[in-house]
C-alpha cells in the first residue's frame, strides 16, 4: 500500500525500512546503544526529530549548500523542494512545468530543477534533478519521497533519534 508511514502508533517502535526488498520490519525499541542493526555495514547515520504538530519524521540534508529540514514520505514517489531558502522562483523560469497531486483532491504545478548537489548526511547524490513546488501551509523545506527511499536500505530508530542509510 501507498501512503505515508502513520507515526503516532509506530513511534514505538524501530522500523527497518528495506524498500529495494519490498520489506518492513518493525522491532520493539532498541535501548541498548551496542544493538546490532538489521544490515551490515557500511552505513551512515543521521540524527532525526519527529515534529509535534503533525508528526513527520525529520532529518536535516543540505541542498546546494543550504541547510534543510526534510521529511521522509514513503507515500511521495518524488522527492520535492518547498523552501523558498532553497531556491529563487526566477531560477525556475526556464526549468520544466509538471502536475502535482497530493493527498485528496489537492493538485498543483512543480518545476523540475537540477541542483548541484544533495547531502543526506554523508550520503552524496550529485545533479539531483528534483521537483520544486511552492506549497502554502506546509511547513517542511523539503520531501524526501520513493525516488530516495528505493535505492537505500532504511533504519528509523526512534528510541535513538537516529536514522541508518544504507546506500547502493
Amino acid at each position: 500500500a501507498d501512503g505515508v508511514l502513520s507515526l503516532p502508533p509506530l513511534q514505538r517502535f524501530d522500523i527497518d525500512l528495506d524498500l529495494p526488498a519490498h520489506r518492513i520490519g518493525l522491532y520493539r525499541g532498541r535501548t541498548c546503544a551496542g544493538t546490532p542493526l538489521p544490515f551490515a555495514a557500511p552505513f551512515i547515520s543521521v540524527p532525526a526529530h519527529v515534529t509535534h504538530a503533525q508528526p513527520h519524521l525529520m532529518l536535516p540534508v543540505r541542498l546546494d549548500g543550504h541547510a534543510l529540514e526534510a521529511m521522509l514520505d514513503t507515500g511521495s514517489s518524488y522527492s520535492m523542494v518547498l523552501s523558498r531558502a532553497a531556491i529563487a522562483d526566477a531560477a525556475l523560469r526556464h526549468d520544466r512545468s509538471i502536475a502535482t497531486s497530493g493527498a485528496g483532491p489537492r493538485r498543483g504545478t512543480a518545476y523540475a530543477h537540477r541542483f548541484g548537489r544533495l547531502a543526506v548526511g554523508s550520503d552524496i547524490i550529485a545533479h539531483p534533478l528534483l521537483a520544486v513546488a511552492r506549497l502554502p501551509n506546509f511547513d517542511v523545506d523539503m520531501v524526501l519521497g520513493t525516488d530516495y527511499l528505493t535505492h537505500r536500505h532504511l533504519f528509523l530508530s526512534f528510541s535513538s533519534g537516529t536514522i541508518f542509510i544504507q546506500s547502493p
